[in-house]
């Protein structure tokens, strides 16, 4: 792993573009329940749309931390923030295969805004405290459009409007690009096509299966809220309320960053949020229900900034960690899509129950990777 040094301007362009690019997943249950409202898409499709959104998002930043080196970033980001504000004007414009397609798009652009960011928290002394900083940023970001969509935008213009505001926000992010390095200093081993060690696509796995375990339910929050006998109206402040606490999340992680163990922090995460998850579909009340997902929204937020020194220490090349956000974002196509088919029958609660089991094992697995790890590392102190 090679250590960069970036102004402050840098750093802060750098993250207002990753955080336009990644702030849609927090916004979906508003977005995609509208759409549902409106008749544009129907309970399956809004599985499918955040799982093909989540997908193109996936693939590209596969791609590009395997193959695309950090070189001419501007025009990259440019192109990829012109890709962005097409697919979410084409969003308002077309029907229900339409969207799907122009969701993909715009999965794909933002794919590679984050790849710019990845790039960035693995080339700073601080991993962790700069991925924190990120993502309160981002939860900030995401709390303010959720509260001017589900006051304002949603009830006056639907999901459309929602969509021409997120396409204004792609069109703005042409001032930070001027203010991002022209290229990142290569790593060692990206004179050569990257890919991860045996021991980092376990590690990979860990992350993918608690972002699908995150996605396969905050996709359905509402709909599962519905389901129990709750207001939707109140559900749309909750979700906003939860995305209030991710901000504190983000604040939390930036303080313990260098105080607690990312191994520890990522493998408690899944495997408190399977409970959580499981609980959901139990409540009776409001109350109850939001603070089940507000402190689902906590973790969700507090564990990804550890996910990269989770990795740095399955893998201290920095190979497999090049491939965190891939995983993460293939997470978040998958968490949908598996929750889509589970509730192919009307039974939104069906949704927690899949997240559940995701959550379970991506912290039963993290806690093999750790063990497997430690033995290894003593068997070398030995040798």
């Amino acid at each position: 792993m090679t250590t960069d040094s970036f102004s402050r301007r840098q750093l802060g362009c750098i993250i207002a573009i990753a955080v336009v690019g990644g702030c849609i997943p927090s916004l979906q249950p508003l977005l995609l329940s509208s759409m549902l409202d409106a008749g544009k898409l129907s309970a399956s499709q809004i599985g499918q749309a955040a799982m093909w959104e989540g997908l193109g998002m996936a693939v590209s930043a596969l791609i590009a931390g395997a193959i695309l080196k950090p070189l001419r970033l501007q025009r990259i980001i440019l192109f990829a923030a012109l890709i962005a504000l097409l697919a979410n004007i084409g969003t308002i414009l077309f029907g229900a295969l339409g969207i799907q397609l122009c969701r993909a798009l715009n999965g794909m652009a933002s794919g590679i805004l984050l790849w710019l960011v990845v790039g960035l928290i693995i080339r700073v002394p601080s991993p962790a405290r700069t991925f924190a900083v990120y993502v309160t940023a981002q939860s900030v970001c995401a709390l303010l459009l959720s509260l001017l969509f589900s006051s304002l935008i949603i009830p006056r213009s639907g999901a459309n409007g929602s969509y021409l505001v997120l396409a204004a926000l792609n069109l703005l992010l042409l001032i930070p690009v001027l203010g991002i390095p022209r290229a990142y200093t290569l790593l060692a081993s990206q004179q050569r096509m990257l890919r991860p060690s045996v021991v980092g696509v376990l590690g990979l796995m860990v992350l993918l299966l608690f972002l699908a375990g995150v996605m396969g339910f905050w996709v359905y929050v509402i709909p599962i809220g519905v389901e129990l006998g709750l207001d939707q109206q109140s559900l749309s402040y909750g979700v906003s309320l939860a995305i209030a606490v991710q901000i504190l999340a983000g604040f939390a992680a930036a303080v313990f960053a260098n105080r607690l163990n990312g191994s520890l922090v990522t493998t408690v995460s899944g495997l408190l949020c399977a409970l959580l998850v499981f609980m959901a579909p139990q409540v009776d009340t409001v109350s109850r229900y939001f603070l089940i997902i507000m402190l689902f929204a906590f973790l969700w937020m507090f564990a990804p900034p550890f996910h990269m020194p989770f990795m740095l220490r399955l893998d201290s090349s920095g190979q497999s960690a090049m491939f965190l956000s891939g995983a993460q974002l293939l997470g978040v196509s998958l968490g949908p899509l598996i929750a889509a088919w589970s509730v192919k029958g009307g039974d939104f609660s069906a949704a927690a129950l899949s997240s559940t089991g995701l959550f379970f094992t991506s912290g039963l697995l993290g806690l093999l990777v750790i063990g497997y790890t430690r033995t290894r590392l003593q068997d070398n102190a030995v040798i």
